[in-house]
């Protein structure tokens, strides 16, 4: 068994932003470097997103990118190669119907071929249609996609597209989103010792139970229909690997050789990797009409339409307190994979007469986000706050056993 110090040094670990977690399995916490991770962007009503990668390690990085609109459909791929301690950016502009897009910084090992340079351009422009408000929205996966660096000059080499591998903790990722007025900045999701999936999810092959000494191979009713028969195509692609739905839960990369099998203990239990371990968070609001403030909860719910999520729901609902304690209760109904809900009328609910407070709400699927309040004077954003973390055990001891998942708090 492992002891409990040994328990207490690993959180140690994960919460102080120290170097690749080896033998970590996927779950995530704020601010940490990570091998993938998600970052939202908006565009379009005088809106532009910037987002920066940073290589932390001291060797390449190949970085395969996704970009997803609205609707959660994956609008393009691109790849962006890095040097060691490399940093490079993306730059997200849109007029309503497209989106235009650059990077910059990009010169390592000649650039990349997918974007070009915002100094010289041109943009790579692609479909994003705007929502009822103007904004155009989505969210950018990235992943530390290269097996080596033995590539000319020690640029990036090999591809982990379709296969069961970990991509080390080796990148964060930053955006920030700017208007003429207002700037709104803060950290990607990233998530620690990513493992990939490959070439398919099966209920019957790729899930373990943690509970038992050693750890062994169960198979997993993940959708919830009665059956462990079900094979789930991955979303990776020809140029690189992206992050699926079942990815956003813990897996145990003990086992040598892998795959990384997801952690699916008795009672079908799957603990979320990405957000909170029990689906609850807390947002803070500011509502002032004397001053025509108005806050936004963000919230990407990332491959929540794949037939794999459906077992895990999408309703949102929860309760808004004041700072005094006194609370009311709303219902919101179905989210989408990328929402902008309002606090008052058409979304979420708080006191008559309140002008500041927190909502506390629950929801099935693995998200991220933030709220915001602007007005012509004043800008503030803060990042979701969640009940609860699951982490995944280093095992470096290699004792198989049933101390592997650490809940914080």
């Amino acid at each position: 068994m492992k002891s409990k110090m040994g328990i207490v040094l690993l959180v140690v670990c994960l919460l102080g932003l120290l170097p690749v977690l080896s033998n970590a399995a996927t779950s995530s916490l704020d601010n940490a470097p990570g091998g993938a991770g998600f970052a939202y962007w908006q565009a379009g009503g005088g809106w532009q997103t910037l987002i920066n990668i940073q290589e932390i390690s001291g060797t390449c990085a190949a970085i395969h990118a996704g970009f997803y609109d609205s609707a959660g459909t994956k609008i393009m791929n691109f790849n962006l190669s890095l040097k060691p301690r490399d940093n490079i950016g993306i730059v997200v502009n849109g007029d309503g119907v497209n989106l235009s897009l650059y990077d910059y910084g990009d010169t390592a090992f000649g650039g990349t071929p997918d974007l070009n340079e915002v100094s010289t351009g041109p943009a790579v422009t692609v479909p994003a249609p705007a929502g009822s408000d103007g904004i155009q929205r989505g969210y950018l996966s990235i992943i530390r996609n290269n097996t080596g660096c033995s590539g000319p000059g020690g640029a990036p080499s090999g591809s982990i597209a379709n296969q069961y591998a970990i991509a080390p903790d080796v990148l964060i990722v930053r955006y920030a989103m700017l208007n003429p007025n207002s700037a709104f900045a803060l950290n990607a999701a990233m998530l620690q010792g990513f493992g990939n999936q490959g070439p398919a999810i099966a209920e019957g092959a790729d899930f373990v139970n943690t509970t038992t000494t050693p750890n062994v191979d169960r198979n997993c009713d993940l959708n919830n229909d009665g059956d462990t028969v079900d094979v789930f195509a991955i979303v990776d692609d020809a140029s690189g690997a992206d992050i699926d739905f079942v990815e956003l839960l813990l897996s145990d990369n003990l086992f040598t050789p892998f795959p990384p099998y997801i952690v699916c203990d008795p009672g079908d239990i799957l603990y979320r990797a990405l957000g909170s371990y029990l689906g609850n968070y807390w947002a803070r609001y500011n509502e002032n009409a004397s001053v025509g403030s108005e806050t936004i909860l963000v919230l990407v719910a990332p491959q929540s339409s794949h037939p794999s999520s459906a077992h895990f729901k999408t309703t949102l609902s929860g309760s808004s307190y004041d700072d005094n304690g006194n609370s009311a209760n709303w219902d919101y109904g179905a989210v989408g994979t990328v929402n902008a809900i309002p606090f008052g009328s058409g979304g979420i609910s708080f006191l008559n007469g309140v002008e500041a407070g927190e909502t506390r709400f629950g929801i099935g699927v693995p998200v991220f986000g933030f709220t915001f309040t602007e007005t012509a004077s004043f800008a503030d954003l803060y990042p979701l706050v969640k009940d609860s973390y699951a982490i995944m055990s280093l095992n470096e001891d290699f004792d198989d056993d049933a101390v592997d998942i650490i809940t914080v708090p």
